[in-house]
């Protein structure tokens, strides 16, 4: 079975939200789902994580809906920080089996692969939260046994992964709490992540975390203390597909994909670029 790990968009109808997002980000996605549903053995579910759209409007959705709507692929999707749960509700509606409550968090069992959706968005907020509700539900869904992989797809990463500028806005609230769930779980559960604009994988609490990198725009490997604001590159965009078998997850590989070059922006990762501020995520 084969996954294919995407985030961060930001994609917008009319006018960004966001200062640095690529002025073409709607035909960088057409060039990659392209990608994506050429690519062979065929994809069987992309799973997307969060900041679909950089102001959350209906007419947002409705663009991303029709970007995606070529691929054969099951598409499963969480919200971000920048994307209206109302909205994002309403849009994926017909494809996501929203539990009730207001959280936008469902589960889905695809072949050996069992997909929880959680929801780490707080109204107005750039970093993440987990309240009660959200770990409770995650943790009745947890007691329920399966045989094969668990996979939990959230925007806001629990782990740090270095970059300071990031950590310091990422899973805020219900974090301690959610890394005791995750390690009396151990070995049987990854998660999969976006908010950070840069690729990265990690072992937290016995559990894979892996981060996907974004289109709209993509950070420098900056892992100096004390936290600096990040500036961004014009580096190869690549996607994860997860290769996953029945005894659960085999081999992670990124896909690259060739994109035009943004003006004014980094060519290498030890040049400088444009400066992020702190309402980017």
């Amino acid at each position: 079975m084969l996954i294919g790990h995407l985030s961060d968009f930001h994609l917008y109808a009319r006018n960004p939200e966001s200062q640095l997002i690529r002025p073409d980000i709607a035909d960088v996605l057409r060039r990659i789902f392209t990608d994506v549903a050429a690519f062979e053995p065929a994809i069987d579910v992309v799973a997307l994580t969060g900041d679909l759209t950089d102001g959350g409007t209906a007419e947002d959705y409705a663009l991303l809906r029709e970007l995606l709507a070529p691929l054969s692929a099951r598409v499963l999707a969480i919200p971000g920080n920048h994307d209206l749960r109302g909205n994002f509700r309403g849009a994926f509606d017909d494809l996501l089996p929203f539990d009730d409550g207001d959280a936008a968090q469902y589960e889905v069992i695809h072949g050996c692969v069992r997909f929880l959706a959680l929801d780490t968005v707080i109204e107005n907020s750039v970093q993440g939260r987990l309240c009660p509700p959200r770990l409770a539900w995650l943790e009745k869904k947890l007691a329920e046994p399966f045989a094969g992989q668990t996979t939990i797809l959230m925007h806001h990463p629990p782990n740090d992964s270095g970059l300071a500028f990031f950590d310091h806005i990422g899973l805020g609230e219900g974090r301690e709490e959610f890394g005791r769930m995750i390690a009396s779980h151990r070995g049987r559960l990854n998660l999969m992540c976006g908010h950070i604009h840069r690729p990265t994988q990690a072992m937290w609490n016995g559990a894979f975390v892996a981060v996907a990198g974004s289109p709209a725009f993509q950070t420098d490997l900056d892992l100096r203390l004390p936290a600096v604001d990040p500036t961004v590159v014009d580096i190869p965009y690549a996607y994860f597909i997860y290769n996953v078998g029945e005894a659960g997850l085999l081999s992670v590989h990124p896909r690259y994909v060739t994109l035009p070059a943004r003006s004014g922006v980094a060519r290498s990762e030890s040049s400088a670029g444009f400066m992020i501020d702190s309402g980017e995520g």
